[in-house]
């Protein structure tokens, strides 16, 4: 098993195209993730506006095991959708 669990952490946004967008994007990095180091574990969160939230993705990890890893990567990410100002 890994000793790592990754938690992508993005802002939030009210527009649920923009939450779904941050979503496709976390779900194409877990596979990739799975791939490079297997038994990993994979969560998002938000700051706000979105659930779960950071800490409802760090209680996630936790529960999975996350306590007994060694190492924890806390990865800040935006989308287009979600740093557009445009709108």
């Amino acid at each position: 098993m890994s000793e790592t669990a990754v938690l992508l952490c993005g802002h939030g946004s009210r527009d649920p195209e923009a939450v779904a967008e941050f979503e496709e994007a976390a779900a194409a990095l877990r596979v990739r993730l799975a791939n490079l180091a297997p038994g990993g574990d994979f969560a998002t969160g938000y700051l706000e506006f979105a659930r779960p939230t950071i800490g409802e993705g760090l209680a996630a990890l936790t529960a999975r095991g996350g306590s007994s890893r060694s190492r924890a990567c806390c990865s800040p990410r935006a989308t287009s959708r979600t740093i557009s100002h445009g709108r």
